[in-house]
């Protein structure tokens, strides 16, 4: 489901950047949150992941296909590395 969201962000951002006449990229790499599992005393550990979206593919479910195989190879690693500081509001104003 996530998969297809990315997909639709990137789909919807390209007919921004076409309606304006802007030259459309081949891909473009978005770092994408991953939950993961506590660690030590962090409850809200993230970890990030990223991803490349293929820009210029118009069809749909081939494009889920091309990030779902991307984010089932990278999700381990994040989740394995993840972050040891819970996530405030004024750290991410910063």
């Amino acid at each position: 489901m996530n998969d297809s969201y990315l997909v639709a962000a990137g789909t919807g951002l390209r007919f921004i950047l076409e309606d304006r006449g802007e030259s459309i990229l081949k891909t473009i790499a978005v770092p994408v949150p991953v939950s993961v599992t506590a660690i030590g005393d962090a409850r809200n550990a993230v970890g990030f992941m990223i991803i490349v979206l293929p820009f210029q593919e118009t069809d749909l479910e081939r494009a889920v296909a091309i990030v779902a195989k991307q984010t089932s190879v990278a999700k381990p690693s994040p989740r394995a590395a993840g972050t040891t500081f819970p996530l405030t509001l004024e750290a991410a104003l910063v």
